[in-house]
């Protein structure tokens, strides 16, 4: 599935300031940064249009190899949704091999999908759709090409999708419908595909909100076409102020396909958060339908597992905090474990300080324990760490070191192993709306060492 197991992420006041460098949050709440007067001015009159454009120049080496890569970004709103019928919205990406064509023949570390266009730039569109707001009984009608999150999978598809106001009456009901041809940016012609849903929710009772899915999808692939039925049903439940409890099951083909269980504890008066989940895949997953299981190519096969995660973050005063964790995974049966499907086991902990010892400094280290049962991945004893600087309101500076015991490389196509990834970066502001950035990175394993730098503009507008 599009979605493997339980990513779970815990927001908390210490870890906006670890990341950002800066005093970005109060009580557990980002603070919004208030409008400008232009801004402001276009909500209020006019049809304002708003974006980002930005141009990155990616350069990768190992000591055989190297490949230099340029890619170009804009993402734009027009109108708003609070006084416009109509909305646009778009994001475009154009990259190109500065390269050219390499020499090399058969296997080349850095190949890619764009490698295999006859032309060094190609462009893709991930999103370009109209809204209509407040039609009649509908709330939203979209067109064009579109991504729908809400569902147990995400889908990318250029189609139609129309959703329902709440009929308070009938308990929040909320009814939606989409359809069309499934996007899928790689692939030579879409003729023969399809994709067709419904969905239902509800504020069943008070704090809680149902939702069922059913999607079905047609994917004319490699090995023929593919018929894929998926039926989500999902339930949250706030209990109070602090906590919250929320349940997916997904049923594919008629049969159990998976659940996902989470639960979180906040309290800002205390700075304490808690979160828990659970994440347990029932049957093989083998060729499917690409929307629902972009994997089968690289993965092959994938057999049951489930896999627990525990995080906990506590404020201690002003400028400390601490977060502790733990990760299992286990496969229901050993003797499945492949690439991309391994059995682990992970402890963690992360004291970390912010705006100490000077205003605009933060940092953390992180102490990990892993341990892969029955093979040479045991007990191996990590540290890594995290400094952020904020070292004037126009310049921030970071560096860090983190380790991960199995990592895919992309480009590659390969699992790497005890993958040692160092980093530095810094962000400029130039003006308000534009900045420069720079990161570097070395990614050491037992085999290689990948070298990657990354320099970059970004204009907001």
């Amino acid at each position: 599935m599009g979605r493997r197991g339980p990513g779970v992420i815990l927001p908390n006041s210490f870890l906006l300031v670890l990341l950002t460098g800066s005093g970005v949050a109060r009580g557990g709440q980002e603070v919004q940064e208030p409008l400008s007067a232009s801004v402001q001015e276009d909500r209020e009159s006019g049809v304002p249009v708003h974006g980002v454009a930005s141009v990155r120049h990616r350069l990768r080496a190992t000591s055989d190899d190297s490949d230099q890569d340029l890619y170009e970004y804009l993402s734009a709103d027009i109108g708003d949704a609070t006084r416009h019928f109509v909305t646009a919205h778009f994001f475009l990406r154009a990259t190109e091999d500065l390269d050219g064509e390499t020499d090399e023949e058969g296997f080349f570390t850095f190949d890619s999908i764009t490698d295999t266009f006859e032309r060094d730039l190609n462009g893709r569109v991930y999103y370009a759709y109209l809204d209509v707001h407040r039609f009649g009984p509908l709330e939203t009608g979209r067109v064009g090409r579109q991504m729908i999150e809400e569902t147990p999978v995400p889908f990318s598809f250029d189609g139609v999708r129309v959703e329902s106001k709440e009929f308070a009456s009938l308990l929040g009901l909320q009814a939606g419908l989409y359809g069309g041809v499934p996007v899928h940016l790689f692939e030579s012609s879409s003729e023969g595909d399809g994709i067709g849903g419904a969905y239902l929710q509800s504020r069943v009772w008070r704090g809680a909100r149902a939702r069922i899915d059913y999607t079905r999808i047609v994917d004319d692939y490699l090995l023929g076409t593919e018929r894929s039925d998926l039926l989500g049903i999902g339930l949250r439940q706030r209990c109070g102020d602090a906590f919250a409890i929320q349940g997916q099951y997904d049923i594919l083909e008629s049969d159990s396909h998976s659940v996902h269980l989470a639960g979180t504890y906040s309290e800002p008066e205390s700075d304490l958060q808690v979160q828990l989940s659970y994440f347990q895949l029932f049957e093989t997953q083998r060729s499917l339908a690409i929307d629902v299981d972009s994997f089968f190519v690289a993965a092959q096969e994938y057999f049951p597992y489930r896999q627990v995660r525990l995080l906990v973050a506590k404020g201690l005063g002003t400028h400390s905090m601490i977060q502790a964790g733990a990760d299992l995974r286990e496969l229901e049966d050993e003797d499945d474990e492949g690439r991309l499907n391994r059995e682990f086991r992970r402890v963690f902990l992360t004291p970390a300080l912010a705006d100490w010892p000077w205003p605009g400094v933060s940092a953390g280290v992180t102490f990990e324990l892993w341990d892969v049962p029955g093979s040479d991945n045991g007990d191996i004893r990590t540290v890594g760490f995290d400094v952020a600087w904020k070292a004037s309101e126009r310049l921030k500076l970071g560096a860090g070191s983190s380790f991960a015991l199995f990592k895919f490389d992309l480009q590659a196509g390969e699992e790497r192993e005890k993958v040692r990834t160092t980093f530095a970066k810094a962000v400029y502001l130039l003006t308000k709306d534009l900045r420069v950035d720079v990161y570097g990175a070395v990614e050491d394993d037992d085999f290689e060492e990948f070298w990657t730098l990354k320099t970059g503009v970004t204009q907001g507008f």
